[in-house]
């Protein structure tokens, strides 16, 4: 049962949560008004509506500061969207109906209003972990991402941000396929076309950040003509090379990555040090 406090408080909630919606879309937030939506969040913790645009505000705050001083407040966003998308998990929705990324068409027939509050709240907690590399959680991000994905009908962005998410998380097959699927749905959608076509040498650079050097020559064989420059991929053919013990071929990748470019970078530094190498190995 509801007493008189709490009916006032959540119908203070609700009106803080349009006119905040509506400062959003007029672009002119304000600290104080940030301040007021953190004040009433602690009276009022399962207002699903203003943790919702608690997230909104605090994420539009952020881009306002400085570089160094973002991490802080991209965090409480996420935090507010973790604590709406608990609240619909929970069924508690007050304030949803006033929110219109809950009535976007892109979410499937039939969902309940508990579940489009889910669905909106998991996107934007996936996406800010996804995107924002201060506050990333790339499995995170995935897994919010995904609840988004499975209660969306036809393209979404939040197949786009899954993607990103298990490319972080050196799911590339997982990423081929999701973008591969929205591409159906979205024909000719450039973004998916770009990160389709760099995914090849996507697979090279994790295999080498990861020190997999069987995989980088693997990755490395499988690249489409014209994927990666020729003078880098001999340079990363060599330096692989090197790693598993082959000095020769080594110096081969990287003969060719002079010939291909005479001032491929770093490669003549790298056989000087293979000379020496060798030459003391000879001693």
């Amino acid at each position: 049962m509801q007493t008189i406090g709490n009916i006032v408080a959540r119908r203070r909630a609700d009106a803080l949560v349009r006119s905040a919606l509506q400062s959003l879309a007029d672009n002119r937030t304000t600290i104080a008004q940030a301040e007021a939506i953190e004040r009433l969040r602690e009276k009022t913790p399962k207002h699903f509506g203003l943790a919702y645009v608690a997230g909104l505000f605090t994420e539009c705050l952020a881009s306002a500061h400085s570089w160094d001083s973002r991490s802080p407040l991209l965090e409480r966003a996420a935090q507010h969207y973790a604590d709406a998308a608990q609240l619909a998990e929970r069924d508690q929705v007050a304030g949803a109906v006033f929110l219109p990324d809950l009535h976007d068409s892109r979410w499937a027939d039939g969902l309940s209003l508990a579940d489009r509050a889910l669905a909106a709240a998991s996107y934007q907690l996936g996406r800010l972990r996804t995107v924002e590399f201060r506050v990333r959680d790339a499995r995170l991000g995935a897994v919010c991402l995904r609840r988004a994905v499975e209660r969306s009908r036809g393209y979404h962005p939040a197949q786009y941000y899954l993607g990103e998410a298990y490319l972080l998380d050196g799911r590339f097959d997982e990423a081929e396929q999701v973008w591969q699927n929205a591409l159906t749905l979205i024909p000719g959608e450039p973004t998916l076309l770009a990160v389709l076509a760099n995914l090849p040498v996507d697979r090279v650079h994790h295999a080498v950040k990861t020190k997999n050097w069987p995989g980088v020559l693997q990755e490395l064989a499988r690249l489409p003509e014209g994927a990666m420059p020729e003078s880098e991929r001999q340079t990363i053919k060599g330096d692989a090379y090197l790693a598993l013990g082959q000095p020769d071929q080594a110096r081969a990748a990287w003969e060719n990555a002079l010939r291909a470019h005479r001032l491929a970078v770093g490669v003549r530094q790298r056989l000087r040090q293979l000379s020496r190498s060798t030459a003391s190995d000879v001693l």
